[in-house]
């Protein structure tokens, strides 16, 4: 007869899942994209001051063209490029500091950060300069960059 009250006679273990090691290759290309991360956003924050020190040149300048120039798509590129580099740059930070944590490979978070934020820099960029802000034929670099550096 079998007595299905009988416990077996080797107890369950409990299988404890080995902890996951450090990645240290991890950890310092991580720490070193954040600095990249760091320096980009920098140069992507002087380059839509220029841009808007330029626009201010181009303004005076009378170079936008009434009929054609839309002042509010240029403040929403504007305010698009200085925004978006900073928020996605800070996410992937901590997205990634987060994964360090947790002992998950976190250094290809910063990349997608970086490339996300010089994107949407990119994209804000070209909102400003399809505004119909230039006259035709008027070289672009030179109006804007002219104003700011002095010439």
């Amino acid at each position: 007869m079998t007595d299905a009250s009988v416990e077996p006679t080797q107890p369950a273990v409990a299988l404890e899942a080995e902890p996951k090691r450090r990645r240290g290759w991890d950890v310092a290309l991580t720490i070193v994209l954040m600095l990249v991360g760091v320096v980009a956003l920098g140069i992507l924050l002087l380059l839509s001051y220029t841009i808007s020190a330029g626009i201010e040149g181009v303004i005076k300048e009378a170079l936008c063209d009434p009929a054609s120039c839309s002042m509010s798509q240029v403040s929403v590129g504007q305010t698009l490029s200085l925004v978006l580099p900073i928020l996605f740059t800070l996410v992937s930070f901590v997205v990634a500091v987060v994964f360090l944590v947790q002992r998950k490979l976190a250094f290809w978070v910063v990349v997608v950060g970086i490339a996300a934020s010089i994107i949407a820099w990119g994209l804000s960029a070209s909102v400003v300069f399809s505004s119909g802000l230039f006259k035709e034929g008027a070289n672009i670099f030179t109006t804007v960059l002219a104003p700011v550096f002095g010439g």
